[in-house]
């Protein structure tokens, strides 16, 4: 397990790519540097809080979650809000009531990204091609995600074959990651090596690993 880390940190580290399949034992506790993390995902969302403003947590049942980052911002560069324009606002008391309510409604709406898992993906290749904000995307159960649309599941890995390939998503400081049980239950395509996709295993920890109760401070990417 820890070989596997320590390959994780340094590929982030040293900028070795951008798209990363990781699978293996990836839901069950582990310790890096003497801190204990309950699965790769916190794992993930600790090393890179740092490097990363931006941490986006995406899975087919629980939807689109930012888990940090300036949320009107990002909205603006998915295409899901327009720029607020100074010129807009109106003096009017009556229009500046309806403003206020409708910005109420969306504070209190549940999310204000789409649920439509093809929707989703379109909003993600808006903002790799808009934002500049380095961010980390995890997508979560990664091998059952093209199954959560039914009669479109190659559209996602065409999409994730077009982001592996895709330069300008690692020179705008983003970094993609496909978390799944098995790698062998993604498309076959999304692994082929011309797309310099960058993949981890990790193993299940050994005795000393998965008991060891030492707290510690885990070494930031920075």
């Amino acid at each position: 397990m820890q070989d596997a880390l320590n390959g994780l940190v340094g590929a982030i580290k040293n900028d070795k790519g951008h798209f990363f399949v990781v699978d293996g034992n990836i839901y069950d506790s582990m310790i890096y540097v003497t801190r204990q993390f309950k699965d790769v995902i916190e794992f993930l969302t600790v090393l890179t809080e740092k490097k990363f403003p931006t941490f986006f947590h995406y899975d087919p049942f629980g939807g689109m979650k930012l888990i940090r980052g300036d949320e009107n911002q990002i909205l603006q560069d998915m295409s899901l809000r327009q720029p607020t324009n100074s010129q807009d606002v109106s003096n009017d008391p009556a229009q500046q009531m309806i403003t206020a309510l409708k910005k109420a409604k969306e504070k209190d709406s549940e999310s204000k990204f789409p649920l439509n898992p093809f929707e989703v993906f379109q909003c993600f290749d808006s903002f790799f091609e808009k934002s500049k904000q380095p961010s980390i995307v995890i997508m979560d159960y990664a091998d059952l995600i093209p199954s959560s649309m039914k009669n479109n599941e190659q559209m996602f890995n065409i999409a994730w074959t077009k982001w592996a390939r895709n330069k300008s998503i690692q020179e705008n400081g983003h970094l993609i990651f496909l978390i799944c049980r098995r790698a062998a239950n993604l498309d076959s395509s999304i692994l082929d090596r011309s797309f310099g996709v960058i993949q981890f295993w990790i193993s299940k920890p050994d005795e000393g690993e998965r008991y060891d109760e030492a707290q510690g401070e885990v070494p930031h990417v920075q």
